[in-house]
Order: C-alpha cells, then structure tokens, then sequence
C-alpha cells in the first residue's frame, strides 16, 4: 500500500475544506485547561488534575485510547489524535525533540509535530502550555492537539482517515492568510508579451508583479549593482514561523544570476501553447565577448495558464538541460515574434522592450541603463540580420563563475597555517581516546575489530566560517566572506579523526590510505563500523596487494562540531535551509575540511606521526558518501593531490533534491509549505522561490563543479590544469539522493554509464560494458558511472556498503588509483 505522506494528507484536508465554517473549539467538555487556576470549587477538565502545590492543572494522564480527549496531556498514551469532532487518545510514536515527522503520532509523548520557528521543516518539538483560548504564535506554542488559529489555541474536527499519522503540522483553509501576489486581470485582446519596467507611480496590481520584468535581468541592477527585490511577492506570516525568502532575497541583492535558474516570463493573457513551440520562436544565447558570442544552447520550458502565489497567470518558465549549467558571462533567453493569443492574434511586444532595442538610446531615465545592459543583444541582432522590430521578447543577464567562492576558500588552505594532529592514540591500550564522548546516542569510543586497528586524534583545520556553531540562525552566522581577493581562516578547531589499518604486516612502502567523508549523521569513526573500513582493509587485487587504511573525520555539523548545541540534530545543521548563510557555507566548509586534511597527508610524506604504523602516500584517493561526496565534489573540482574518488549517494542540483529528497529529512513532502505554496502540485523544477534558492546555491553545489572534479583546465590566479579518476556509485531506489540528483550529477560530471541498466537515466547514452582512460586531457582517467540494485529491505543509498558487487567495483577502483593505474570501471 502507498504511504499516505503530508502533503496528500494535507491537500485532503483542503480539497474537504477543512473547518470551512466550522463553530470555534466544537465539543471542548468542562473544566479548566491545562495550566489553569483550579481549587474546590473549579474542577479540571476529564483528564487533568489539579496540582496541589500551584493549584492549577496539570497532566493526568488517565484517558484510555479511543475515548475522547482535547489535549495529549489527558491520554494516558500522552497522544490525542483526529476523532471527529472531538479528538480521541491514541498510542503516541518514538520520535523525540528533532525528529522528523509528517504527525503528531510519529511523536513520543510529551511532543507534537510542529514548525520550531528556526528551521523550514517540521519535527518532533516539545508540547506547547497552551491549552483552548490561550494566545499563540505558532503551532508549537499550542499544547498537543490543538493549533494556533487567529492568534489562539484551539481545537480542529478532523477524522482519523483524513490524517493518519495524527494530526499535522498545518491545516489548510480554503482562504487561505496569504492569498499570493495580487494580479491584474487577463486581458483577451490585444495582447502583449511583457517587459515593464518598475515605475514609481505603479498601482498595487502592477507593484506586486514582479515578473511583469523578465528575471534573471540585467535591467533590474541599479548604479551600484544591486537588484531591488523589495517587490517580490513573500508571505507576511509564513507557517514556520519567519521570512525565509525575505532573508534570501536580500542575501541575492548584489549576487551574481544563477548558472542553473529559471528564466520567467509574463503575457498580460492567454497564449496558444503551440505557438510558442514552432522552430526558432525561443532561443538561449551566449552574449559573452569573444569566441563563444552568438553560440545557442539547448532549452527546455513550461506554460502555465494559471498562477502561483509568486507568478501571475499566462508565465513562461525557461531552463537548460538539467546537468547543463552556464558558465560565467553574459547569456539571454529570446522569445521571436510569432507567438499568438488562444484566438490566432499575435502578441506584441512591450513599449519598453522596443525602446531599448531601437538605434537611440531611450529618453525616459529609467530605462536609460538598462539601454546600456542591453547591448550585447542588440550586437547579436545586427549580427545574425535579426530585425529588432521581430523580437517579442527577451531577458539579458549576467552570471557569475559558480567556482570562484571555492577556488579562494582552497587557496586560504594552502596559505594558512599546515593543520596538526595531536599524538595518536591506539585503541584497545590503556590511554583513552580523545573523542570518546557521548554523541546522540552513537557511541564515538574506541571499537575493536579482527580485520583492522584503530587510532583516535584530533586535528586542528582551519575554519572559513564566521560566526557561532551551528550557524542555526542568520545572527549566529555561517557564512564565507569572499568579497576580498583572498579568504582566510577566522578559527581553528580541533576535529576528531579515526585511522583503521589493516593488521599484519604492511608492504614494503606501508599502507596505502583512502581518505573518508561521512554522511550526515555518521561521525568521525563511521567508516570503523559501516563496512568501507572492513572492505578496504580485506580488498586485494587479482595478484594479491594487500588492505589499504582509511582515514576518516567528522564532518562539518557532527559532534563536538556543533558547539554548545549538541541537542540539535546534524540534519538540521547540514540542511539549514532557514540561514543562507550556513545553508552555503557549511558544505564549503566540509570542502575546505578535505584540503586541509589532504594537506596534512601530504606533509606526512617528509615527518610522519612515528607511533602510527608506515603509511603510503604516494597516491592519495577519496571516497566521498552523500554529504561528503556533496563536500567531495566541490574539494574536487580545486584540487590537485588526491589521484582519484569514490562517490557514493552523489547528487547535484539543489531543486532537483528539494523535489525529490526524501531522507534523512523530507524536503519531497514539505516544500510546498516551506515555499508557502496552496498544494504539492503548485511546486515543480521552473518554480521562481527554487530558483532564487538555487541562484543563492550555485557556488556549494556540485553541479557547478562536478566536469572540474574530473578534468580541470588551467585556472586563472593558480589552479593549474588536473584530472582525476571519479567513480560514481549511483543506487536504484534511493530516498536520500533520488534519481533525478544522481542523474544530475553524473551528466555534468560527463561520466560513462557503464554495467547493466538498473534504473532511470534521463538524456543518458545507453551504457557500455566497461570503460577506462575515456578522458585523456590533461591526462589519461577513468570516469564512470555504474547503477547498482540494493538488496531487499536496503534504501538504495547505502549499495556501496551493501551491494556485494559495487563493494567489489569499489575496492578494485580505489585499489588501481592507489597503484597509480587507470582503473578499467567495471573489472571482468
């Protein structure tokens, strides 16, 4: 059976209309609430008892499932879920403070499924004080059971077949507190494709249409550069509680336009779909000085008749191929005449559009810059014997290299202070390991294993980002200052790493070693227990080379890595998505991480650490699984010492994963909440807010540097020319990096698909058998993608540790980097 998930649950509800006329807090019994005055003469609502000590009410606990009830503190179970009118006790879940739910019922007793007002998805958060009739702010400030409606708690009729994990986090109105953008109304004649200039004398219709003026846009930058967002439609009052778009658009002001966003469009009406469809009417150019000038690139779009809370109706939506990404420079999306109305009319051009394409520049002052942006296009036209008088429209904009926030932070690594490790520690002998602390459950003592040794340390990297950890909020902040020539670190801190060596005796030149990077929610030591130290300590090749050791640490939001705040979850750390500034920084951090510790390795060739056994670093390869193959992706593209990698659970595109991820934390099922949108169906890739978000992403995404992961050319300022093997293991079925993530990132990494098909691979070849040295420049590599099926009862994303031939793909691959070969991708 499919599972019931939150936004079905939800859009349910709506399509019901939920409460739609309901009287306020129906069948809420006598007595007083929870927290309030009782004595002998005011009794306690069914459920409660009167504290004797503060003569108020208090938890009773004492309703039996099935019976009714109007806040979790009555039941014994500790759950009142949906009953009708009035709710009924239930058994309650497991999940406690931070744990991702989609229901109350997915919530241990004393919790609720709520906003915690920090962060843009809901999670197990504590019980509100507030019981019917008490003022509130948000869900959470509510006891169990209830919600915040109209400033106040209150009760819901809701039937448990309409939310079967207990009650959710938001109800849906059928008026909803924000209704969207206002919109003027279509106009059925005469119509035109739009590109209006924001005027100061606008109407509030036109003021609020923000995408009356095509975005991205060079035109929309003042004197200085800066965008002015202050008429982007956002919701007043969020269901999380605070202006998430409102802090990314301003942290977008004077940001470069994204390499992979969506080019929006308005008609003041309907068009023909068809029309807009016929050869040649829409165009993506490259308008960057020199030889790539006038060279087109592949588009796909999307029409929409109807409107979004962001988007007036009659929109264009157009992107490039996913896994296609623009480079840095000046590119325009144009739309030539031709184009009709449902009646066979055809759109005309907007005035303003008109002005700055003529041969004068325009008299009116606000469009006398813009005239200028706008060069390049006009060049264009008179190059390709286009008549300006043939354009409908168009949208000129500049985008920024993706890389360079990167190619500063390694280059802050490489002058910084080299990063030490204390002195290491040998598990299984008397003095203790220096992380063995307590770590949300998961044990970070020293283990014990037949098959290999393991060392404790802590070594001390350089820190990019500002501010306290975990960087929850804007004030605490998480951000990369790059606006300078160079970066530099503002912090050291002392990072717990484990090294497992196999037991026996090393090879003449000592163990080859593989460097490790997490997912989120592992730790330092993971690699001890999730299987890739025991496979890299048992792998040999064909002829019988030995194990190889693994060198791993904690990634950036584990552990003591959180600071003060070890309550918080590391999911919440690495998808922070409520602090822009963190939501960048914390992955460019973990590439940062990656320099550093390769940097470290290196300096072992001349002074190694004389209690661990010999190591040899003569080659160097990584292996990245899903946050640290996110991490691993962006340390690629600016890096020159690791030989090659292993990429597990590897993704790229950030709207790709925030429509398709599922775990550790469901991004899928929330995203039309988080973007304040009326249901699921409202939300798809040329959504605007996933396209801001994206724009703000770009240079900590791995789509921007996952073809320099592979082969790098010589880079301006330093960074010269290298390639590196790369294997991504991609896994069917995976709720954490979804297909659509995987794909993503294999096409812009220009990877081979190799081995038999398992899955999904939209715009791919067909794969090959096998495949080696397919890229010779600047010299000879391996880059492969294999798709692999997990064994039953395994997510997909774990086929790397549990699929017995990709952990023989794998093992091979690393083992052929580490001996300085070209791995052939798969072995025979």
């Amino acid at each position: 059976m499919r599972r019931l998930t939150l936004p079905f649950v939800v859009t349910t509800l709506l399509s019901l209309g939920c409460n739609n006329g309901a009287p306020p807090n129906p069948g809420v019994p006598p007595g007083a609430g929870i927290n309030g005055a009782c004595d002998a003469q005011t009794e306690c609502r069914k459920g409660l008892v009167c504290d004797a000590a503060s003569m108020k009410c208090a938890a009773g606990n004492s309703i039996d499932d099935g019976q009714s009830c109007t806040i979790g503190a009555e039941c014994k179970s500790g759950l009142c879920g949906p009953g009708g009118v009035r709710g009924k006790c239930g058994p309650a879940g497991t999940g406690t403070l931070g744990a991702a739910c989609e229901g109350d019922a997915d919530c241990a007793s004393g919790f609720k499924c709520a906003f915690d007002g920090a962060t843009l998805f809901p999670s197990c958060q504590p019980s509100g004080a507030g019981d019917v009739g008490v003022a509130c702010t948000l869900n959470k400030d509510c006891a169990q059971g209830l919600y915040c409606k109209e400033g106040k708690c209150g009760t819901t009729a809701l039937e448990g077949s309409m939310a079967p994990k207990g009650y959710p986090p938001v109800l849906p109105t059928l008026t909803p507190p924000w209704a969207g953008a206002k919109c003027p109304a279509d106009k059925e004649t005469g119509l035109t494709a739009f590109w209006e200039f924001p005027r100061a004398g606008d109407p509030d219709e036109v003021k609020e249409d923000f995408y009356r003026l095509p975005y991205p846009n060079d035109a929309r930058r003042d004197e200085s550069g800066k965008v002015d967002f202050s008429r982007h439609p956002k919701d007043p009052a969020p269901p999380f509680g605070f202006d998430a778009l409102g802090r990314y658009l301003t942290a977008l002001e004077k940001e470069p336009f994204g390499n992979a966003g969506t080019v929006v469009m308005r008609f003041d009406g309907p068009v023909d779909f068809d029309s807009l469809k016929a050869d040649g009417v829409l165009r993506w150019v490259n308008l960057t000085s020199g030889p790539q000038f006038g060279q087109g690139r592949g588009l796909f779009f999307f029409i929409s008749g109807g409107r979004n809370r962001y988007v007036c109706g009659n929109w264009l939506g157009v992107r490039t191929p996913d896994g296609d990404p623009l480079p840095a420079g000046t590119h325009a999306v144009l739309m030539l005449k031709g184009v009709k109305d449902t009646k066979g009319a055809e759109v005309s051009p907007s005035p303003d559009l008109v002005a700055l394409l003529g041969a004068a520049a325009p008299a009116d002052a606000a469009l006398a810059r813009a005239y200028a942006a706008y060069a390049p296009l006009r060049q264009y036209l008179a190059m390709q014997n286009i008549p300006a008088s043939s354009v409908l429209n168009a949208a000129v904009f500049t985008v920024g290299d993706a890389t360079t926030l990167m190619q500063k932070v390694a280059k802050g690594v490489a002058a910084a202070e080299a990063p030490t490790a204390e002195a290491w520690v040998k598990c299984g002998g008397t003095t203790p390991s220096p992380c063995a602390s307590p770590d949300g459950g998961v044990e970070r003592a020293c283990g014990t294993d037949p098959n290999f040794d393991e060392w404790h340390s802590r070594i001390e990297l350089p820190i990019f980002q500002a501010g306290t950890p975990p960087y929850l909020s804007p004030a605490e902040g998480g951000g990369i200052d790059a606006s300078g020539a160079t970066v530099a670190p503002v912090r050291k801190e002392k990072v717990c790493a484990a090294l497992t060596v196999p037991k026996g005796t090393p090879p003449a030149n000592g163990w080859p070693l593989v460097l490790y990077a997490h997912g989120t929610g592992g730790n330092f030591r993971l690699h001890a227990v999730d299987g890739a130290g025991l496979s890299l300590a048992q792998a040999a090749l064909p002829q019988g080379t030995p194990g190889v050791a693994v060198l791993g640490f904690d990634q950036v939001g584990h552990g003591p890595r959180r600071g003060a705040r070890q309550d918080v979850r590391p999911d919440d750390v690495v998808f922070n998505f409520g602090n822009p500034a963190s939501a960048r920084g914390t992955m460019v951090q973990g590439a940062a991480d990656l320099h550093a510790v390769t940097r470290l390795l290196q300096g072992w060739k001349a002074a190694p650490p004389a209690e661990l056994p010999a190591l040899d670093l003569g080659h160097l390869a990584f292996w990245g699984h899903s946050q640290g193959a996110t991490e691993g992706a962006l340390f690629l593209a600016t890096d020159s010492s690791v030989d090659g990698a292993l990429l597990t659970g590897a993704s790229a595109s950030l709207t790709n994963a925030m429509l398709s991820k599922e775990a550790p934390v469901n991004i899928k099922a929330a995203i039309w909440l988080a973007v304040s949108e009326a249901s699921p169906d409202m939300v798809n890739e040329f959504h605007p807010v996933l396209s801001l978000l994206q724009q703000w992403s770009d240079p900590a995404d791995p789509l921007n540097a996952a073809r320099a992961g592979v082969t790098r050319p010589a880079v301006t300022g330093g960074l010269g020319a290298y390639a590196h093997h790369v294997f991504q293991q991609w896994g069917k079925d995976d709720k954490f990096t979804a297909q659509p993530v995987q794909s993503v990132f294999a096409r812009a990494a220009g990877l081979t698909w190799v081995g038999s098909k398992e899955d999904a691979f939209v715009g791919g070849p067909d794969p090959v058998a096998n495949v080696t040295g397919n890229v010779v420049t600047p010299r000879s590599v391996t880059a492969a993608m294999r798709q692999y099926v997990p064994p039953s009862g395994v997510d997909g994303h774990f086929v790397g540790f549990r699929n017995e031939t990709a952990k023989r793909d794998g093992a091979r691959f690393l083992l052929r980097v580490l001996h300085g070969e070209v791995p052939i991708v798969p072995e025979p």
